[in-house]
């Protein structure tokens, strides 16, 4: 150490100072660097306290008996300096008190007689007991900077937070208040393409097409941001049911094909024989195919040609793709493409609008019906995005579900949840539909009537809430929610759904999501 150590030595008896002060003199033969021992010695505890040196570290080297009480006496006053550490000595070993001494906070407990005689081991003791005191100061330091560090990024973040809020509030606000003139604008537009109010020439039927097309670039974004807003709010709200791949394709047609038409882009569907119909929200699944048309659409050259693709994929689901022959995305990309604002940096995007939530919202949906977004490109070749989701069949929806969404459920065990009450079943598994939260699979068996599947650390707060909240629904009646079975996923997945999937109805139709 270079720092001088200020030794303050306490102790009624001079003769014993003398003998600690020549211990400390005596030359180092352990290799140990020399260490500036600055000495001063007190006969008396209240002597030293009101002499204390005005910088640097001090070491209080204190007898334990002393006409004015032990070193225990004192040993608060001396640590409430905060200067440095205390180290007691006493004449006869005795072990009571050195428990005692560690106990109030003394730092080490030394036998006179050897300190007398063992210079290396009465400075190794003061050395390793001020390096001690310097590494525990340093880190009261170091926590309080911590702490005020914490402190000030809480309320960094608290203000961000609410700086965000207010923003998304106000995005929120204003796309929806677009709706109304979009809607005026398309519906004006339309009226003078058709003619109906007056005549037009091919010329001018031609701009009014490129404004209707404006136009639904600019209500997609509208509904882009809605549904951002209410995916972060959690208050999209999930209608799964069986539906038919065909009717998925049906509702896209109208929404892409001006689109396509304005770039002579032809779109190809097919759907592979056999492919039975899919447990989903319609809405958000349409969504999701929607948005991924309109993107090959969008990122393809002039007459080229989107494909969608529909079939069996692992035995019991679904897959969906759409293949483009855009020019692809390079491989950092494809890390990226799903985030939030994200768009891809090539010359042809930089001249397509829009502000990157499409991707971001798409992968939320598919995720809300049990699904992951995924992309395969080849740069200069083209892309194709797909998702599975699971058949309307109630073993292969009860392991697509466990599989899946046990995979994002950090180990938390799987429940089966029981709902019994005096409401006809269609409207409490609608009810149910509003209470539980979107990965929650709600589905009306045959034997069991209407259960729910969701993972959960705190089933006991999930039931309590159920119970609560159908009590008040249904005026007062009785209300029974009963964990039936609790399943460790993926380890019992087999189990249960061989267990389970007996107890569903056959008939999709009357399946609850």
């Amino acid at each position: 150490m270079n720092e001088p150590i200020h030794v303050v030595m306490i102790d009624d008896d001079l003769e014993h100072i003398d003998l600690l002060q020549r211990s400390l003199a005596r030359p180092c033969a352990d290799g140990r660097a020399e260490v500036d021992f600055r000495i001063t010695s007190y006969q008396e505890p209240e002597a030293a306290l009101g002499a204390i040196p005005a910088d640097g570290l001090v070491v209080f080297l204190c007898d334990y008996r002393m006409p004015s009480g032990t070193a225990l006496d004192w040993l608060p006053h001396l640590l409430r300096l905060g200067v440095g550490p205390v180290l007691v000595m006493s004449s006869q070993g005795s072990e009571d008190v050195a428990s005692r001494s560690h106990e109030l906070g003394a730092s080490r407990y030394l036998r006179k007689d050897r300190a007398f005689s063992d210079g290396a081991y009465l400075r190794n003791a003061l050395t390793d007991a001020a390096r001690q005191f310097r590494i525990e100061q340093r880190n009261r330091q170091l926590v309080k900077e911590l702490k005020r560090a914490n402190s000030e990024l809480e309320l960094r973040a608290a203000k961000l937070q609410s700086l965000t809020q207010s923003a998304h509030a106000f995005v929120a606000d204003v796309a929806h208040d677009f709706r109304t003139p979009l809607s005026t604008i398309k519906e004006f537009a339309g009226i003078l393409c058709d003619g109906i109010a007056g005549p037009v020439t091919d010329e001018q039927v031609e701009f009014l097409k490129y404004v209707d097309a404006a136009v639904l670039d600019l209500t997609h974004m509208v509904d882009d941001f809605l549904d951002s807003a209410k995916l972060r709010a959690g208050m999209l709200r999930l209608d799964r049911a069986s539906v038919l791949p065909e009717d998925l394709l049906e509702t896209i047609r109208a929404r892409v094909r001006n689109r396509a038409d304005a770039k002579g882009i032809t779109i190809e569907e097919h759907v592979e024989p056999g492919t039975p119909s899919v447990w989903v929200d319609a809405e958000k699944c349409g969504r999701v195919l929607t948005n991924l048309v309109v993107n090959a659409v969008k990122f393809s050259n002039q007459n080229a040609t989107v494909r969608v693709e529909i079939g069996p994929d692992e035995p019991g689901s679904v897959r969906f793709a759409v293949i483009d022959e855009g020019r692809g995305i390079i491989e950092e990309d494809l890390q990226t493409i799903f985030e939030r604002f994200s768009q891809v940096d090539t010359t042809q995007t930089s001249r397509i609008k829009g502000f990157g939530l499409g991707l971001s919202i798409c992968s939320q949906l598919a995720l809300l019906n049990f699904s992951r977004l995924s992309v395969d490109s080849v740069y200069g070749e083209g892309s194709t995005f797909s998702f599975t989701v699971p058949a309307d069949d109630p073993a292969a929806l009860i392991r697509h579900y466990g599989s899946f969404v046990g995979k994002t459920s950090e180990g938390l065990p799987l429940h089966v949840i029981r709902v019994r009450c005096g409401l006809e079943r269609s409207v409490l598994t609608q009810r149910l539909r509003e209470l539980c939260y979107p990965l929650d699979l709600v589905l009306e068996t045959e034997c069991m009537g209407v259960v729910v599947l969701g993972f959960s650390e705190h089933p006991d707060r999930w039931i309590q809430r159920l119970e609560r909240e159908l009590a008040g629904f249904v005026g007062g009646g009785p209300v029974e929610v009963a964990d039936l079975h609790i399943w460790s996923v993926p380890e019992q997945l087999d189990e249960m759904t061989s267990r389970f999937s007996g107890a569903f109805e056959q008939t999709g139709t009357k399946h609850a999501a």
